[in-house]
């Protein structure tokens, strides 16, 4: 799956966390994302994007680009995609940059692999997440 970030969008300030979530749950999930984007009305997808760029953020995906692609396997593999065999191992690669690991996830991960973490997925992570300090 490729993800396309203009340098307009990069531009309209995606790397702060209320312009990330704006972004995301407005214009990229309108344009990526639509299945989701119908289901669930505005607040909802803008309380699950800023859980989801707080999981990325945990595991060191820092630039938003990789952010956006982090928060867009969590709608579309599963909310902790993270907790499988494949991604786990990258998604806990610290020494490796954030870029790199997302082009691990889409090249590294097995068939078999992404689709055991499809079947577990745990969608309520997208709202409560493990990381989210607003769960107090």
């Amino acid at each position: 799956m490729t993800l396309w970030i203009t340098q307009e969008q990069m531009e309209a300030r995606i790397a702060t966390e209320d312009g990330f979530v704006t972004w995301f749950s407005e214009q990229f999930m309108q344009a990526n994302l639509a299945e989701f984007y119908a289901a669930f009305p505005a607040e909802k997808r803008m309380a699950a994007a800023r859980r989801a760029r707080r999981t990325a953020l945990h595991f060191g995906f820092f630039d938003a680009p990789s952010q956006a692609h982090f928060v867009a396997l969590m709608w579309r593999v599963g909310a902790n995609f993270f907790m499988f065999p494949g991604f786990r191992e990258i998604a806990l690669d610290r020494q490796a940059s954030g870029p790199s690991r997302i082009d691990r996830f889409y090249t590294e991960v097995t068939p078999d692999q992404a689709a055991d973490a499809i079947l577990k997925a745990d969608d309520r992570l997208l709202f409560m997440g493990p990381f989210d300090d607003d769960q107090r």
